[in-house]
């Protein structure tokens, strides 16, 4: 089968592939990270890649990174201009759902494992789930939450700077953060 963490960039995702490398060494891991701007348009915070680079230099392993051919800023004409709001996530099934489904789509016939980067202070969120594949939340699992998350950053990697401003990572316009994160 195949074993993959899709990270983010974020503390929880981060964290939870340094556990899992650091819990089952002999798992041959896939981590992909699904980025949501382009090379010339970048939209992620800049403290992702930050910390992306981290994570593949304390692991000593890439992190496979899918950049699309139209970012945010290219699909905004296919949506009238009409930004992505808490209520019409456009951004998230565009350029992380389905790049991830494509991706997926090349293991067809394989049993997958998704390891998900949910905390357990986030028992209210639901990963979404692919055909073929069994999506586990070992952090939900184990009742680590948020700190437990943040302190194990702190011993490893550090913590992305962008969490001094801001709750969760992100798209430096993520709709899902407060008006005071956005300014």
């Amino acid at each position: 089968g195949i074993a993959c963490i899709p990270v983010s960039g974020g503390a929880d995702s981060t964290y939870l592939a340094i556990l899992l490398h650091q819990m089952f060494p002999e798992v041959e891991f896939l981590m992909l990270f699904t980025d949501t701007g382009t090379l010339e348009n970048p939209v992620e915070d800049p403290e992702i890649y930050v910390t992306l680079d981290k994570l593949e230099a304390y692991l000593g392993k890439k992190i496979e990174r899918l950049v699309p051919e139209r970012g945010l800023f290219e699909l905004l004409s296919k949506y009238n201009n009409f930004l992505p709001n808490a209520f019409n996530r456009w951004c998230t099934r565009e350029l992380k759902l389905i790049p991830f489904q494509k991706w997926v789509s090349k293991f067809k016939g394989v049993r997958k494992y998704m390891f998900v980067g949910l905390n357990a202070d986030e028992a209210d969120r639901v990963a979404f789930s692919l055909d073929e594949t069994e999506t586990i939340t070992p952090l939900l699992d184990m009742g680590v939450g948020r700190q437990g998350v943040l302190e194990g950053l702190s011993r490893t990697i550090g913590i992305p700077k962008n969490y001094r401003r801001r709750v969760r990572s992100g798209c430096f316009l993520c709709p899902m953060q407060s008006r005071q994160e956005l300014v």
